[in-house]
C-alpha cells in the first residue's frame, strides 16, 4: 500500500489531546502506512490549507474553523464537541451521556443540592449540562446553573473571573454537589471554594470530565472525574478518516463514544447525610469493594440491625444495602477491564463478586453492557 501522508491538528499535552493521538497511532501501527503532519506551536491553521496531504483529523474549534475544513479537498474528521454541527464527519464523546454519569455519581452521595459549572460558548458544556440536569431532576432535585459571559473572557483578569465564580459557588445552598463541564472547570471550582472557604467535599463536591489525571492530581483535594475514552476515539476517527480516503461514504450523525465510567478522588469522597452509620458503612463498602464480604458481615461492622441499616439506606440514599455494594464493586471492575489483562474470572474476584454468573448479571445490570463487552469497547490494547 502507498504510504498515506495524514495531517493531525490534535496537540499534545493535555490528557485528552494525548489519548487522541495514541488512538491514531494505535491504528496507523495497524492498517498503515501513515506518516504525520502534526500541529505545532505558532502554526497557522491557515496555513494547513497549503498542506498536500491525503487527510485530516482536527478538533474543530470554531464555525470559521470548520469552514475552512469543509473546503479543503480532501477528507477531514472532526474529534470534538465545541461546534454543535460542524458539517464534518465526527468521532467524539456522548456528551448527554458523561453528564448522566456525572449527575448518577453525585446522587449516589445523597446530595439535595445541585449545581452545574459550564462555558457558554462550548457545544459539549451545553450538552453535558443537559444530561447533568435532566438525570438530577428526574431524582427530584433542582439543578443552579453557572455559565460565564465569553465576553467577558477578554474584559476581565483572572481573578476578576474567579471571585465572579466564587461569588456564585457562595450563593449556593450546600451541602451541594456540582458538576463541572471539564476538568479544567472542576479545577477553576476548586479554586473558588477556596477563596470563599468552601470545603472540598464536605460542603461542595465537585466532578468533572476528560479525567485528565495530571489536571485532577494537581487541584487541591484531586477531583473526581468521568472518564472520556480518548484512545477509542482517536481510533475510530482515524478508523473513519481511512474509509473516507478509500471512497467509503462520510456518516450523516456523528459517531458517539460512550464515557468510560467515573474515576472517584478526594473531592467527591463524602456522604451527604447526617446518619453516621449510613456514613460508616458507604466507606466500609467503598474501602472493601474488592473483598467478598456480604451484607450481614457489612452489619456486623457497622454494629446496626440489617432491617434498620436497609431502611437508613433508603431513607438517605434512595437505594438498598446491596445495590451499594453492587455499585461499588461494578465501579472497580470497570477500571481492572479497561486497565489490565485480567480473565473476566480474575476480574469478577478481584472486584468481591463469589461467581462470574453473578458479576456478569450485575455489570450488565448497572453499565448495559457485558463485562466482555465494555473491555472490547474500552481497552485498545
Amino acid at each position: 500500500m502507498p504510504t498515506r501522508r495524514i495531517a493531525v491538528m490534535v496537540g499534545a499535552g493535555s490528557g485528552w489531546g494525548n489519548g487522541i493521538l495514541r488512538g491514531i497511532v494505535h491504528y496507523a501501527v495497524a492498517h498503515g502506512p501513515w506518516e504525520f503532519c502534526v500541529e505545532f506551536p505558532g502554526l497557522s491553521v491557515v496555513a494547513v490549507r497549503d498542506w498536500q496531504v491525503d487527510g485530516i483529523i482536527v478538533p474543530v474549534r470554531g464555525e470559521e474553523y470548520a469552514r475552512l475544513f469543509r473546503e479543503r479537498p480532501v477528507p477531514v474528521v472532526n474529534v470534538c464537541g465545541i461546534v454543535g454541527e460542524p458539517g464534518l464527519p465526527t468521532v467524539r464523546v456522548d456528551d448527554m451521556a458523561a453528564g448522566r454519569l456525572g449527575a448518577e455519581h453525585l446522587l449516589e452521595r445523597g446530595f439535595r443540592h445541585y449545581a452545574f459549572c459550564g462555558f457558554a460558548d462550548f457545544n459539549f458544556s451545553d450538552r453535558r449540562r443537559e444530561g447533568f440536569g435532566e438525570t438530577v431532576r428526574k431524582a427530584g432535585h433542582d439543578v443552579s446553573v453557572y455559565v460565564q459571559d465569553p465576553a467577558l473572557k477578554t474584559e476581565w483578569s483572572w481573578d476578576r473571573q474567579e471571585m465572579d465564580l466564587a461569588r456564585w459557588v457562595a450563593s449556593l445552598a450546600g451541602p451541594v454537589g456540582i458538576m463541572a463541564s471539564n476538568d479544567e472547570r472542576a479545577w477553576h471550582l476548586t479554586e473558588a471554594c477556596r477563596r470563599v472557604g468552601v470545603r472540598v467535599p464536605e460542603e461542595a463536591a465537585i466532578i468533572g470530565v476528560d479525567n485528565d489525571e495530571l489536571r485532577c492530581e494537581f487541584s487541591s483535594p484531586p477531583t473526581s472525574s468521568v472518564a472520556v475514552p480518548a484512545e477509542r476515539i482517536g481510533f475510530e476517527a482515524a478508523a473513519m478518516l481511512d474509509r473516507l480516503i478509500q471512497g467509503g461514504p462520510a456518516p450523516r450523525e456523528p459517531v458517539l463514544i460512550r464515557p468510560q465510567g467515573v474515576v472517584a478522588r478526594r473531592s467527591t469522597d463524602v456522604v451527604a447525610v447526617d446518619d453516621p452509620e449510613v456514613v460508616r458503612a458507604f466507606h466500609f463498602i467503598r474501602d472493601h469493594a474488592g473483598e467478598p464480604f456480604e451484607v450481614d458481615d457489612l452489619v456486623k461492622e457497622v454494629g446496626t440491625p440489617r432491617q434498620e441499616l436497609e431502611e437508613r439506606f433508603r431513607t438517605n440514599l434512595g437505594h438498598t444495602v446491596e445495590a451499594e455494594i453492587h455499585r461499588a464493586r461494578v465501579r472497580r471492575a470497570e477500571r481492572i477491564l479497561s486497565d489490565t489483562d485480567l480473565a473476566i474470572p480474575a476480574a469478577a474476584a478481584a472486584s468481591g463478586f463469589r461467581s462470574p454468573a453473578h458479576f456478569s448479571s450485575a455489570f450488565r445490570r448497572l453499565t448495559g453492557l457485558s463485562p466482555s463487552e465494555y473491555r472490547q469497547r474500552f481497552r485498545l490494547r
